[in-house]
Formats: structure tokens, sequence, C-alpha cells
């Protein structure tokens, strides 16, 4: 059966995902006029790895959820299993797709420095 914990986190990378690239792409544009002056490359690889790392944990709790409501039991009458199993498995996408579009913003970040204006 499902524990509590999983039902939980079910959700984790549909909010992690998106909010991680947000926050790590404020981040980035507020930073991008001090990287033109200094040509600090290492910041903004720094800044993309500590964005991934919630968007990646956040998936990861969506597949621990998903993988406890495909194992857990059928109950009758039918619990809301298929409906959070369903929401686990978009959030594991979600998540890995804002991954990439950080990690995507992140190569840009090493090629174009701010000052290409």
């Amino acid at each position: 059966m499902a524990t509590t914990a999983h039902r939980r986190y079910s959700w984790a990378g549909l909010a992690a995902g998106p909010g991680a690239w947000a926050i790590g792409t404020q981040v980035k544009y507020s930073y991008a006029s001090l990287a033109c002056n200094s040509h600090a490359w290492i910041v903004t690889l720094g800044i993309t790895l500590v964005s991934l790392i919630p968007a990646v944990l956040g998936a990861f709790l969506s597949w621990r959820a998903w993988q406890a409501f495909r194992h857990a039991e059928r109950q009758v009458p039918p619990d809301d299993k298929d409906a959070r199993e369903f929401l686990a498995a978009v959030s594991i996408m979600v998540a890995l797709l804002f991954a990439v579009a950080i990690l995507m913003q992140g190569a840009a970040g090493l090629v174009f420095h701010g000052c290409e204006l």
C-alpha cells in the first residue's frame, strides 16, 4: 500500500522543476550585467548546477511515489490511486523537462557572456 509520505511527494516534480527553473533564470538575469564586466563563466555554471538540484530531486521524489503507487494493491472500492499515479508520472516528466531547460540555459550561458549587444 502506498504510504502517506509517497502521497505527499507525488506532485514534487510538478512544483520543483518549474520553480527551480524560474528562480535560476531570475538569478542568471540579475547576474548578467556583472558577468559582462568580469567574464566569470564559473558563476553561471554554479547557478545552473544549484538550480538543477531541486528539479532532479523533485523528479526523484515523484518517481519514488510513482513506484509506490505502481506496487500498491488495488482496493475495493477504488481509491484515488490511479489519479495519484498519473500525477506522479506527469510530475516526473515535467521535472525532467525543466531540468533539460535548465541545462540548455546553462550551456547558452557558457557560450554567450552577456556582452553581445
